[in-house]
């Protein structure tokens, strides 16, 4: 049922005021190895570096080791620890 709209002189009733605060995003902290070294690493790249052609999660000094001079090495993606939700 609708509500009839208000007639001349009623006065409409009063909104109180809100006060939005902004907050950091909430992030979700994860974790996840090295597949070349075993380390835990806050950032890890996908990447492909063999004969095998399977991706593969390395950390950032494994990452420039298995990039430099090979023509078999692929970048596919950043893998975050930190991921907003």
């Amino acid at each position: 049922m609708r509500t009839p709209p208000p007639t001349s002189g009623s006065a409409l009733p009063r909104r109180r005021s809100c006060l939005f605060v902004t907050m950091p995003a909430a992030q979700r902290i994860r974790e996840k190895r090295c597949d070349r070294c075993a380390e835990n690493a806050e950032t890890l790249y996908r990447v492909r570096y063999d004969a095998s052609g399977e991706w593969r999660f390395v950390c950032t000094r494994c990452q420039a080791e298995v990039a430099r001079d090979n023509p078999q090495y692929t970048y596919g993606g950043t893998w975050k620890s930190r991921k907003r939700r």
